[in-house]
């Protein structure tokens, strides 16, 4: 009957939920732990560069920023109305100090979930306020630390619950029987399906996990071009030099081995969405899978970094997210792998003066069973389900919009700020659905008042040379985020931050020749070189091709 089949249809949904998606309350605050670091190491790279990309007058002005974002911007606090805060330097300098105490706030857990959502929140105003030095990785970062302000990150390791923190490591033998938190009923406990009193599952664990699905599969599913369908994939990726590293170089050697790695690739990419979603019973069975899910995704990820160098964090953000797949049976074996004395001395650390000697193990347990189910109850409020649930609709219909076979389902182009704004949007096209067959280096061709030329592009020489940068083109940025800024200046789109680039540089030549006239430069021509990657095994290049865009005049010093 109709009733009978809902019935089981609901059955299979509940199951699939209370087995997939349910995760170790230690996992994910290890997670908080892990992506703070990231997001750390990220925005210190950011405040380093932050003359060159985000001041009011670096490569990309507050009216280019605009321009890019002008469906989203009034969501980043970097161009508020009360603040205003992309034109000026200060105001810049102090978000940046903000994020950084935030950051530290979350690393520790102190007020976890407040820091938790203002760090999402500037890591997508920081993204707004130049775009055009985004990445794949800047787009899995806020979809991440999204979740983490509804989940209870804050279990563990966490500042706000200092006292718990000893409690765990006494108890080594996680049970599938759910303790109960009264002497009368502790007599008599209650065993209950697919339940551990260190797991947790709500609608935000499904959410951070099918974020992993969501990219491993359109990755998998998007490189269908016959490079990738040859094994040619990733010999062709390691010789665009806007990419590479010196690791590279030496990987492309072995055809062979490249070929392997290209299958395994998108094996590893299309598996790893499977064992996310696999619903196993099973305690042991299921804690193998998650352990292999792990070991798949980082020395992937490694990989990826240390040949692809210039893809910047994106090669460790899937390995710091990916962490909440740790299954309790890790922490139980580390927690036996712990010498008693440690253990002693982490109970000095975090009780009281009053508590110590007073709490026997099943006190101590008993007292933390109770603070996790508060935790867990506090994490699962009708506003907490809303809105988990509305992300999820709008993460997946935004990614739906890039698949093969249902892009017209997805969300529809006047919708895109639904994406844009909150920071939800993104798009794993990376190399698919083949690498790119060109590549480029850059030439900001100056002319001097004197009648000679230079390349403002070519620090610390200045000479204008058309060769092709050494060791390898991508090398003449600096950082891989300025790479990205220049790369988007010659799309159609974004044509207009040719002229801040030029500017930049020119202001930069001028004012440190302001003394000397006719050594200053009066314009620049925004050019690039092009050539053809190999396509084949005999990795001969095309001959480059010159294409010069547009001329900037500049501001002239004492003239």
């Amino acid at each position: 009957t109709m009733k009978n089949t809902l019935s089981r249809v609901k059955s299979t949904i509940r199951y699939i939920y209370t087995t997939s998606f349910r995760y170790d309350l230690r996992s994910l605050s290890l997670v908080r732990i892990t992506l703070a670091f990231v997001t750390f190491i990220d925005i210190l790279n950011r405040f380093q560069t932050r003359e060159l990309l985000y001041m009011p007058h670096s490569l990309c002005t507050c009216n280019s920023a605009w321009h890019m974002m002008a469906d989203r911007t009034y969501f980043s606090i970097n161009f508020s109305p009360y603040l205003w805060v992309c034109s000026s330097s200060i105001l810049t300098v102090l978000l940046f100090l903000v994020h950084f105490g935030a950051l530290f706030c979350m690393l520790v857990g102190f007020k976890t979930r407040l820091s938790c959502f203002v760090v999402w929140w500037l890591e997508v105003s920081i993204n707004q306020r130049n775009y055009a030095v985004t990445n794949g990785g800047d787009s899995l970062l806020p979809n991440l630390l999204f979740w983490l302000w509804l989940l209870p990150v804050d279990a563990f390791f966490a500042v706000d619950n200092w006292s718990v923190d000893s409690a765990w490591w006494w108890d080594s033998s996680p049970t599938v029987k759910e303790l109960s938190y009264d002497a009368e009923a502790a007599m008599k406990p209650k065993k209950k399906k697919y339940m551990n009193k260190y797991t947790f599952v709500n609608l935000a664990t499904v959410g951070i996990a099918l974020q992993y699905v969501y990219m491993y599969y359109y990755a998998a599913t998007l490189k269908n071009g016959n490079l990738w369908r040859n094994g040619k994939g990733l010999w062709v990726s390691l010789h665009i030099e806007s990419f590479i590293g010196p690791m590279a170089v030496w990987l492309r050697q072995y055809t062979g081995v490249c070929e392997f790695f290209t299958y395994a690739t998108l094996f590893a990419e299309g598996g790893t969405c499977i064992l996310i979603l696999a619903p196993i019973k099973h305690n042991l069975l299921r804690s193998l899978v998650r352990i292999l899910t792990i070991l798949i995704v980082i020395p992937m990820h490694l990989m990826m970094y240390l040949t692809l160098i210039q893809i910047g964090v994106f090669g460790f953000i899937p390995i710091a997210g990916i962490m909440f797949m740790l299954p309790e049976m890790f922490w139980s074996k580390l927690a036996k792998m712990i010498p008693q004395t440690i253990k002693l001395k982490v109970v000095d650390i975090f009780e009281s003066n009053h508590q110590k000697g007073l709490l026997d193990h099943s006190n101590r347990l008993d007292s933390l069973y109770k603070i996790l189910k508060q935790k867990k109850r506090r994490y699962n409020t009708k506003w907490v389900k809303r809105i988990s649930i509305s992300v999820i609709v709008i993460v997946f219909f935004w990614n739906l919009k890039f698949s093969n076979s249902f892009s017209y389902l997805g969300v529809p182009k006047p919708l895109d700020f639904i994406g844009n704004v909150p920071g939800f949007s993104q798009i794993w096209r990376l190399f698919a659905p083949n690498p790119p067959r060109t590549d480029r280096w850059y030439i900001l061709k100056g002319a001097l008042n004197n009648g000679s030329f230079i390349d403002l592009y070519n620090p610390p020489s200045y000479q204008l040379t058309w060769e092709k940068p050494l060791p390898f083109a991508g090398y003449q940025h600096g950082n891989y985020r300025t790479m990205h800024h220049v790369k988007k200046a010659i799309k159609s789109d974004y044509l207009f931050l040719q002229d801040d680039i030029a500017l930049y540089y020119c202001r930069q030549w001028n004012y440190l020749h302001r003394f000397v006239p006719k050594k200053q430069v009066n314009n620049v021509t925004f050019s690039t070189m092009t050539w053809e990657a190999p396509q084949e095994y005999d990795g001969t290049y095309s001959k480059p091709r010159k294409k010069s865009y547009k001329t900037i005049y500049c501001e002239v010093y004492g003239m």
